[in-house]
């Protein structure tokens, strides 16, 4: 894999050039040291006698960035030599350093996708895979997402390729920057470097995978994938073209859900397609019993919208009474909820979510 910080580009000045004579080393010594010079990319002339020709010639003529003269030698002569090999080094740096560039994108295109410049489904396995590592070394939660877009299939009449990908863009853009500096996004070998720890992949048409660490609490989850929705769901114009995305997601979780990158990913997937044709609306879990509890809160957060704008809560005003005199010092308000679906919600199930 290729680094940035070890090219060697033009900006970096020319080689540095050295002249070695080769009677003040031992031809062992010698050697070695041209072998270091050469692999930091640095020119060597040789100067050495007729009878010391035979145990270099090799060396000397195998290496472009090797070169030598017989001596004695014109002042002339040899500048002309350093001259000429000083161009050879140069023009083998400047290749070396197209060279990388093209690893460089070579990276890129094997591990990110072209459409949405998101990380791809392999990066996303492997990066799941070490979060995997480092969550069970230190006892931690992850979740896998599955986003569906749920647009492609009914855009492609109205929107052009460009407009497809522009649409992929700019949901995948809105969901980076919803998430934490900690959280993975990406589009469904060796790693590459992220700009930042944010992981969102896009792994088939408008679908895409986000990995989240570093929560302690469902909630935490279920909050940052509504912020995730909210956000998608905004609608944005593509070629004149009003869009509104109606986005879904799966949700599995490690350890619960699976313990290797394939089965999270696989699970995720799945309570996508669950929540898809079940009543879960715009997100499922994998877990049966975590969908109760989700749709559960989903109908009461419905009903309880539906009842603050109803004006359906009633204030009750319970007496305080001294126990020495018995007489009334106060009342605590109370505050009851007779809806005409749930019947007599108990406090404890709206308050806290009245107060979220």
């Amino acid at each position: 894999m290729s680094e940035q910080g070890n090219r060697r580009g033009p900006a970096a000045g020319a080689p540095k050039l050295t002249v070695i004579d080769a009677s003040s080393e031992s031809l062992e010594d010698l050697k070695d040291r041209l072998r270091t010079e050469c692999a930091s990319g640095n020119p060597c002339m040789v100067t050495l006698e007729e009878s010391e020709i035979d145990g270099f010639e090799a060396d000397l003529t195998a290496n472009p960035l090797l070169d030598f003269v017989i001596k004695p030698v014109s002042e002339r002569a040899l500048s002309m030599r350093l001259n000429r090999l000083a161009d050879t080094a140069s023009a083998i740096a400047d290749r070396e350093y197209e060279l990388e560039n093209v690893r460089a994108e070579l990276d890129r295109l094997a591990y990110y996708d072209r459409m949405t410049d998101l990380p791809n489904s392999e990066f996303f396995r492997r990066y799941l895979a070490f979060q995997i590592r480092h969550a069970e070394r230190y006892g931690r939660r992850l979740a896998v997402l599955a986003v569906d877009l749920k647009s492609i299939g009914r855009l492609q009449s109205v929107l052009d390729a460009e407009g497809i990908q522009q649409l992929l863009a700019e949901s995948s853009q809105r969901m980076v920057r919803e998430l934490r500096s900690y959280d993975v996004v990406g589009q469904v070998p060796q790693m590459v470097p992220l700009p930042d720890e944010r992981m969102l992949t896009r792994i088939e048409g408008d679908r895409f995978l986000v990995l989240l660490s570093e929560f302690r609490h469902l909630q935490d989850v279920t909050g940052i994938v509504q912020r995730l929705l909210n956000a998608v769901a905004e609608p944005m114009t593509i070629d004149g073209t009003v869009i509104t995305p109606t986005p879904k997601v799966g949700i599995s979780l490690y350890p619960e859900d699976g313990t290797t990158d394939d089965v999270l990913i696989k699970n995720a997937v799945s309570a996508l397609e669950f929540s898809e044709g079940h009543r879960l609306g715009e997100l499922g879990f994998f877990a049966e019993s975590l969908n109760d509890k989700i749709a559960d809160r989903l109908v009461m957060e419905a009903r309880l919208r539906n009842a603050i704008d109803c004006g359906a809560f009633d204030v009750l005003y319970q007496p305080k009474v001294a126990l020495d005199s018995g007489k009334v010092t106060g009342f605590e308000a109370l505050v009851r909820w007779d809806d005409e679906e749930l019947g007599m919600v108990p406090p404890d199930r709206f308050v806290p979510l009245a107060e979220e």
